[in-house]
């Protein structure tokens, strides 16, 4: 998975010390990252219905 590039190698330390000060634990880590995007705005008329879907 992509998310495991992040995960493992020497190079990529600081980025897992981010997540841990962030609160993600070692179990966490083991486990795949899933992002969740809407794209919900007031502004847009034709986003009315997909306030029902949050």
């Amino acid at each position: 998975m992509r998310s495991f590039n992040i995960k493992k190698g020497i190079a990529k330390a600081p980025h897992r010390a981010l997540l841990y000060a962030g609160g993600v634990s070692k179990k966490g880590m083991g486990k795949p990252f899933i992002g969740i995007a809407s794209s919900f705005s007031d502004l847009v008329p034709g986003h009315i219905g997909m306030r029902d879907l949050e």
